[in-house]
């Protein structure tokens, strides 16, 4: 179970400008498991997380649609661990920014009256600038060496929906997919939902 804190500033004018600012911190404890061995390692991790995202929106009536862009740097680092035999795994650090050119659209179904919902869609490319990172496991005396994390980029669909309980706090429900591109990286799907508190 991961420990996970985050936060989020946002600003903007009445011209239409966004700026999204977040730093976020977790760590992880994984396990590594096989059919016939079980539980093989146990490794732990840190991430530190940051990004910023700028747009501009143009509104009419009750709908809203803005083009932004957004980076964002994670520094992710593997504790170094010995497996169940004895072979030590040790990772370099991935230090590198992902950016994301965005299309985002807000429709209000009710503006004058509460509680309101807020349906939003989001299309982003997301493109992974990361390097090789090192990966090393030795024991016996012998050392391999292989690299990984050559970059990618990724096609981002989002939707979700906000129903606004009184003026500062909604609850929220989202749904994303993510599909590979092109070199590294990972199909993925995500279902989540929480509160929002704004001030």
């Amino acid at each position: 179970m991961p420990l996970l804190i985050t936060g989020l500033t946002r600003w903007k004018n009445e011209q239409g400008w966004q700026l999204t600012t977040q730093l976020g911190y977790a760590q992880i404890k994984g396990a590594v498991t096989t059919d016939l061995r079980g539980n093989v390692a146990s490794p732990h991790a840190t991430l530190i997380y940051a990004g910023v995202e700028l747009g501009k929106a143009c509104q009419w009536e009750n709908q809203r649609l803005m083009p932004l862009l957004a980076v964002d740097y994670q520094h992710l680092s593997i504790k170094h661990f010995t497996d169940s035999d004895g072979a030590k795994v040790s990772y370099a650090a991935h230090n590198a920014p992902d950016i994301r050119p965005t299309l985002r659209y807000q429709w209000q179904a009710n503006t004058h009256s509460t509680p309101q919902v807020v349906f939003t869609h989001e299309l982003a490319w997301r493109i992974t600038t990361r390097k090789n990172a090192q990966t090393t496991i030795s024991g016996d005396g012998d050392k391999t060496i292989f690299h990984s994390g050559r970059g990618g980029d990724h096609l981002l669909v989002k939707s979700g929906a906000d129903l606004r309980l009184i003026q500062h706090i909604a609850l929220t429900t989202q749904a994303q997919y993510q599909q590979r591109l092109q070199r590294e990286g990972t199909n993925d799907c995500a279902v989540t939902g929480g509160v929002k508190i704004t001030f």
